[in-house]
């Protein structure tokens, strides 16, 4: 009985053990994975993965010292992932995915991409939407959907999740420096949907006093959360980009009028075969483990 006692001990602590997903976690068992296949796993030692690539459970590997990428990784340990998809490590080295795995692996992505860290615009009643879209504060482009949804404002029922960003790099220590800090303060903004708003009507940006992010950080969420979509097939090349919940790219018509919008961005234009919400992960495990601890 003692020992029946002792052993289930082991297994509660083994399960609150697991239950929070991190990017140490991964990184661990991404390298552990290698390790049994008898991989060379120098690089331990020299890198670090970071969990701000604004999808839970997907994480950006890098090199400690540097920066430089060196690939995706999720807590499972054998999937490595690039800008250019997703392979599984085997024994023999890069295994593909199936069609079946990658379109599992693509509606998880989708699925557990942090909305609470992007802006929400809300129109109407938002039409049960969580379309994506990708802008920056110095897009002309941008300005004009702006406007065109802003005249249709009233009649247009959806909710746009937005990431803020510019067309400038960080390194410019000028104009690039400015703009993303105004990306920074959109996403920390009190309201953010209204200060989006706000901002294409009046050029204001929220005090950003108190912000937990900086310019670098708007900067290095935006280009890792770019690397993760181009790995499931969803390639950001230009701003404006809406993408719907399946991670297909939607038009942005430079002359977009209501019946455009209402079809397309509307509750009408949701995809048939999404996977219900409940339904189990497979592949971001680590996903559903943070949610579980939360």
């Amino acid at each position: 009985m003692n020992q029946l006692l002792a052993f289930l001990s082991i297994l509660a602590s083994l399960s609150v053990g697991s239950v929070r997903a991190d990017a140490d976690s991964a990184a661990a068992a991404y390298f552990e994975h290698r390790e049994r296949l008898h991989y060379d796993n120098a690089a331990r030692s020299t890198s670090v993965a970071r969990a701000d690539t604004l999808v839970k459970g997907v994480y950006r590997l890098e090199d400690r010292a540097s920066g430089r990428f060196i690939a995706l990784i999720t807590e499972r340990g054998d999937l490595k992932g690039d800008s250019e998809g997703w392979v599984r490590v085997g024994p023999e080295g890069p295994e593909p995915l199936t069609t079946a795995e990658l379109a599992q692996l693509r509606a998880e992505v989708m699925r557990n991409i942090a909305w609470d860290q992007l802006v929400e615009d809300r129109y109407g009643r938002g039409g049960g939407r969580r379309l994506l879209l990708i802008s920056a504060v110095n897009c002309p482009f941008c300005e004009n959907m702006e406007a065109n949804l802003a005249r249709m404002a009233a009649s247009l029922d959806t909710t746009f999740y937005v990431l803020p960003a510019s067309l400038t790099p960080l390194s410019n220590e000028g104009s690039g420096l400015r703009t993303w800090q105004q990306a920074a303060a959109l996403r920390c903004a009190k309201d953010p949907g209204a200060a989006w708003r706000r901002f294409w009507t009046h050029r204001t940006v929220p005090n950003s006093a108190g912000c937990a992010m900086d310019a670098e950080a708007a900067q290095r969420s935006y280009r890792n959360f770019g690397t993760v979509l181009a790995s499931i097939g969803t390639r950001v090349s230009g701003v404006p980009a809406v993408i719907r919940e399946d991670g297909v790219r939607l038009t942005v018509p430079p002359d977009m009028d209501w019946a455009y919008a209402s079809a397309v961005y509307g509750p009408a234009g949701v995809p048939a075969a999404l996977p219900a919400s409940g339904t189990p992960l497979v592949w971001l495990a680590g996903a559903h483990k943070d949610a579980a601890a939360n």
